[in-house]
Formats: structure tokens, C-alpha cells, sequence
């Protein structure tokens, strides 16, 4: 496990501007930047201390946020991102558990596409009870 200074903490909503259904909170960073400009970032868990145990001993990230993950990688364009598991009941060398996720392109096509995809959907079913709303207003 590795520390790594992140400076000054600030939270906040980063969304993609042109696709406003499409929206992350981020542990860290300073969100006046833009979208690609992240170098890094942080995914924080405060988890039980029985799911933090299960997290140190398989010293991985849990599959059920690799999704979430992904989008945050997919929105912010960031490199990597650091998955922090902590848990101050612990012994001070066990508090923390700090795994970094490369981006993988591959991965993020596949997720984009998905993405994509539930978007049009979204974008249709809006449409269609939009127009049906436009249909009882008339009558």
C-alpha cells in the first residue's frame, strides 16, 4: 500500500457539458478544471469494518465499483484512478487499503458504447411520453 498527497480536498459534481444526463461526484480534485485535465482520481470508501477486512484480504478493487470506476474514468479522461478503502477502527498499518486502476481503452470503448447505447434510449422513451404528454394536453 502507498500513501499519495492529493493536496487541498474539495468535492463537487463534474457533468459532460454536451450530455447533461452524464454526471460524476469526485473524491478529490479541483472540479474547476475541464473534463481531461485529470491526471488522477480518487474513489473513497468508508466501508464496515467486516467489508474492510474482506477488501484488505483480497487487496483488490471489489467488483460491484469497477463499474463506477470506469465512468468516472470515462468522464474525466483521468489516467488512473485510486480505489481507498478506510476504516479508522483498525490498527493504524491496517486503516487504509489503496489499489491504483490504470485506464484501459479497451474497457472504456466497451463502457462507452454501453453508455451510448442506454442514452439513446433514454433519449427515445423521453421523446415518445414527452409526446404523449403533447397528445392529453390537446384534447
Amino acid at each position: 500500500m502507498r500513501n499519495f498527497d492529493y493536496g487541498r480536498v474539495l468535492l463537487g459534481v463534474l457533468a459532460d457539458a454536451p450530455a447533461a444526463l452524464i454526471s460524476i461526484t469526485n473524491d478529490v480534485k479541483e472540479l474547476d478544471g475541464h473534463i481531461g485535465a485529470f491526471d488522477g482520481i480518487l474513489e473513497c470508501k468508508c466501508p464496515k469494518s467486516a467489508t474492510h477486512l474482506k477488501y484488505l484480504r483480497a487487496g483488490t478493487v471489489p467488483s460491484e465499483y469497477m463499474p463506477q470506476i470506469l465512468h468516472n474514468l470515462w468522464i474525466t479522461g483521468a489516467a488512473w484512478c485510486d480505489f481507498l478503502s478506510f476504516d479508522d477502527r483498525f490498527p493504524l498499518p491496517l486503516q487504509t487499503m489503496l489499489v491504483r486502476v490504470r485506464r484501459n481503452e479497451a474497457e472504456l470503448k466497451v463502457y462507452e458504447l454501453a453508455a451510448s447505447l442506454f442514452l439513446s434510449e433514454v433519449e427515445r422513451e423521453t421523446a415518445e411520453v414527452a409526446e404523449r404528454a403533447m397528445v392529453g394536453v390537446s384534447r
